[in-house]
């Protein structure tokens, strides 16, 4: 039995450790592309799961406009017990019950009715904003460990290289074939370039600890994919749009200018309100009593009524008209009141609103014009880009020939070791200055798109970012 039992050690030791129960025994790798990455980061967020509960919440609320047409409903019970000298003893009872609704309301409830839509529709907006931030964090941050993997990885030959060449010019110097400067010389570039892969790999592992703690993950994360081979990815993707087309996308549906469009619609629904104000609040109104001096009361009393009011500046206007029936009785009263307030202030709101209502126009007209001109912009940053892109891909080749040449001449004994390593130093410096500006151009123009409002070609440049599947850019090892 205890044999047995250790037969079964190592596989228990095996499931803890990978459970990371037992340290020692590293944890699982997660592998995610960009799109995944992405997707994570906006699961993960507190700030978008507040904004997105506030959001269910208004829309679960019922318009304030239908909410003010609802009847206020009231029952009451009043009783009367008295007796004097002159008079005998009495006790009445009385039972009422009723209802009110308010018809108009001066278009109050019609302005909290439009209040409540623009914030929902502002709320919209704040997760949009927030998304594309993530987003575009999230973006940029992968492009930075795509860079920083591919560069190790240049790095790494490169400095298997100079140890190669170093430890050639430690048996020429112990020959006497090469100066101690010359040695001296070597040996300080091997170490420099040692020097700049832990750079390197250092620089990595902070991105991966920083991609670990924006997804709130545990385990190691391999990103699989890599930033785009073909010259004409990013050129695909502009020959689907030109400025004018990201200029008008911009001015309809940027940020900017949708948040202004609420401003203004909002300083508009001001100024009719202010009109609104001057028409008459009318409310009905019914309630039936029962009275009487035993409990309960069984004579019944039904009373109904309609009662108008407004007023503009001094000016105070009232009416009502109430009736009331029951089966011995019949009771009218109407009333009409005007008031004259020479204390009030006139009325001052509608110029205001106005004033306020003109300037969130040019407001709007401003941001639509920045939206264009920024949409310009980036288009021209992005189109810049792509021929430096192109231009850096062409001199990139003729280093890589250059290098070819270089092998062919070292291989039949024309150059040294020493030249074939300082080629090759040249062709990555090349080769990572080419990755820089994959970089720049990946991130200027999914800010186009984002801006624009192009979905789907910002779908097609995640999912040309996430099919690039090749070496594991954090394998640093």
């Amino acid at each position: 039995m205890r044999r047995s039992s250790l037969m079964f050690l190592p596989m228990l030791l095996l499931i803890l450790g990978w459970s990371g129960l037992t340290p020692g025994f590293a944890s699982p790798v997660l592998r995610l592309t960009v799109r995944q990455v992405v997707r994570r980061a906006r699961e993960s967020d507190r700030r978008l799961e507040q904004l997105q509960h506030n959001l269910a919440r208004l829309r679960e609320k019922i318009s304030p406009g239908v909410r003010a047409r609802l009847p206020r409903l009231f029952f009451e019970y009043e009783g009367n017990e008295s007796y004097d000298w002159n008079s005998p003893y009495r006790r009445m009872h009385r039972l009422g019950a009723g209802f009110e609704v308010e018809l108009t309301d001066s278009g109050a409830s019609w302005y909290r009715s439009r209040e409540l839509q623009r914030e929902i529709e502002r709320t919209q907006l704040q997760i949009r904003e927030l998304q594309q931030s993530l987003t575009l964090e999230m973006l940029q941050l992968c492009l930075q460990v795509f860079y920083h993997g591919a560069a190790v990885r240049f790095l790494r030959e490169d400095l298997q290289f100079w140890r190669r060449l170093q430890s050639t010019a430690e048996q020429r110097r112990l020959s006497g074939s090469i100066s101690p400067q010359a040695y001296q010389r070597i040996r300080l570039r091997t170490r420099t370039k040692a020097l700049d892969l832990q750079a390197e790999q250092l620089e990595l592992q902070q991105l991966n600890s920083q991609l670990k703690m924006s997804l709130r993950e545990d385990r190691r994360i391999e990103l699989t994919g890599s930033l785009p081979d073909r010259r004409g990815s990013w050129q695909e993707i502009l020959e689907k749009i030109d400025s004018n087309t990201c200029r008008s996308r911009a001015q309809g549906h940027s940020l900017e200018p949708a948040a202004a469009r609420l401003d203004c619609r909002r300083a508009a629904d001001r100024r009719s309100l202010q009109l609104r104000s001057l028409c008459p609040t009318v409310s009905v109104y019914s309630r039936i009593d029962f009275s009487g001096s035993a409990f309960p009361p069984g004579q019944p009393t039904l009373s109904f009524g309609l009662e108008l009011s407004t007023g503009a500046g001094p000016l105070l206007l009232s009416a009502e008209d109430a009736a009331s029936r029951s089966p011995y009785s019949y009771g009218r009263t109407p009333a009409a009141r005007a008031e004259i307030d020479l204390a009030r202030e006139p009325r001052s709101g509608y110029r205001t609103a106005v004033e306020q209502l003109e300037y969130s126009r040019r407001e709007l007209d401003h941001s639509i014009a920045m939206a264009g001109e920024q949409a310009e912009q980036l288009f021209s940053e992005t189109t810049h880009l792509v021929k430096l892109l192109q231009t850096q891909a062409a001199r990139l080749a003729l280093y890589e020939g250059k290098m070819v040449l270089q092998e062919q001449r070292f291989n039949y004994g024309s150059i040294g070791f020493e030249s074939l390593v300082e080629h090759r130093a040249e062709y990555t410096e090349q080769m990572l200055e080419l990755l820089q500006l994959k970089v720049r151009c990946t991130l200027t123009i999914f800010r186009l798109l984002q801006h624009c409002l192009l979905s789907d070609e910002i779908t097609f440049l995640m999912n040309l970012l996430s099919s690039q599947v090749g070496r594991s850019p954090d394998d640093s090892n």
